[in-house]
């Protein structure tokens, strides 16, 4: 009997545990393009020709279309073919609105600023995010000063 109460609750916490932690999973990987922005990746050897670690712009690229994000790398702070670092992240939410208003969004950082470069030149941006079930949104923003929130 025990057994059956906790199952039927694990899929509800199951959801919402992914939910929370989309919104910090952005937040980290923001966090993760500033701080190489500003101070550039050695695991880098270079990002365009000709550059060098220290003129690489780092960046989350934000798809609403496909509910995902990824983090990218060029030397122009314009998001393209090929300038992914790894798989998009897809996010385990019902809807992703960007307040840019379009499909896709991009904050992105160079060195030495730890200022953020939003599409769009806006002065701010923020992801929200719907739960699965709908029951529940959040909001994850970031200012062209650098800073960022979960809300």
């Amino acid at each position: 009997m025990m057994t059956s109460v906790v199952l039927a609750q694990y899929h509800s916490f199951s959801i919402n545990a992914d939910f929370s932690n989309s919104g910090e999973d952005i937040l980290l990987a923001m966090r993760e393009a500033q701080t190489y922005g500003a101070v550039g990746n050695k695991a880098v050897v270079e990002c365009g020709v000709p550059a060098s670690i220290f003129n690489c712009v780092y960046g989350v690229h934000f798809d609403a279309s496909q509910k995902s994000y990824t983090i990218s790398i060029d030397n122009n702070g314009s998001y393209g073919e090929g300038e992914s670092v790894g798989a998009p992240t897809i996010l385990k939410v019902s809807k992703m609105i960007l307040s840019s208003g379009g499909e896709t969004l991009d904050v992105t950082f160079k060195r030495p600023n730890v200022d953020a470069i939003i599409s769009g030149g806006s002065d701010s941006a923020t992801i929200t995010l719907t739960s699965m079930d709908g029951s529940k949104t959040l909001a994850v923003s970031v200012s062209k000063t650098g800073q960022m929130s979960v809300k």
